[in-house]
């Protein structure tokens, strides 16, 4: 059923636009969880050391993997060397 929105008296419409306090508390927690994948242990002094020796970050990538075993994405060693991980 619709409802013209001229004949809804004005505290109605107020009463709509609040926010209860669990609602709030509830997007509050929501926000804080974190999501996605757990970040990995990632040997950066390792892959510096590399990146100094002139190594680009898919050498890195393919030597981490094939020496240490460490299976790590080369857009990963990017991060690391940017600083952002």
């Amino acid at each position: 059923m619709r409802r013209i929105l001229s004949t809804v008296e004005s505290s109605k419409i107020e009463a709509g636009k609040t926010q209860s306090p669990v609602a709030v508390e509830t997007l509050s927690k929501r926000s804080s969880s974190k999501r996605g994948r757990k970040p990995k242990e990632l040997p950066g002094a390792l892959i510096m050391k590399l990146a100094g020796k002139g190594m680009g970050c898919k050498a890195i990538a393919d030597k981490l993997k094939a020496d240490h075993n460490i299976k790590v994405s080369y857009k990963t060693v990017q991060r690391v060397l940017a600083g952002q991980q």
